[in-house]
């Protein structure tokens, strides 16, 4: 794998279609990375979410609506869009949504959550969702190549192509 070159980092997303560009998120427990790739562009986005619902935090989405599933990964489809990326070519791909060993997240299923927002945010826009890996309570590091979008994932040693 390359070095990255653009870094996500939690409640955030980067967009690039500069084919020299590696994206990169780290350290998905419960959280969800969800890349966006159009190959026709070479066009593509990740977003590393905390949490599943921006009802919950009022006007914390306002400030950063990538904290939340729902609005920040509706702003970078939106984005995506602006930049002539047409939903019909993208590949969307997914990792996280764990439980790691935290009373916080189990209680709260955090990482379950987080995964179903997804397939409704997708639902809703008439979007599948190409490959995953989530679950587990190992973190996860994310990595999107821009010149090809492949997408791989790394737990400890293990390296997964999606």
């Amino acid at each position: 794998m390359e070095k990255p070159t653009l870094v996500v980092n939690i409640s955030d997303f980067k967009i690039s279609n500069n084919p020299g560009d590696h994206i990169v998120t780290y350290s998905l427990g419960s959280c969800l990375g969800v890349t966006v790739y159009d190959p026709t562009l070479r066009l593509g986005g990740m977003i590393h979410c905390l949490l599943p619902d921006s009802t919950i935090g009022k006007g914390k989405a306002d400030f950063n609506p990538a904290m939340y599933v729902d609005s920040g990964l509706t702003l970078m489809l939106q984005k995506l869009t602006e930049l002539g990326s047409n939903k019909k070519n993208w590949q969307i791909k997914a990792a996280g949504c764990g439980e790691p060993a935290s009373a916080l997240t189990e209680h709260f299923n955090i990482g379950n959550r987080n995964f179903i927002m997804l397939k409704k945010i997708l639902w809703t826009n008439g979007l599948v969702l190409n490959n995953k890996l989530v679950g587990g309570n190992r973190p996860k590091t994310l990595f999107l190549d821009i010149k090809n979008g492949a997408v791989t994932v790394k737990m400890g040693n293990d390296i997964v192509t999606l």
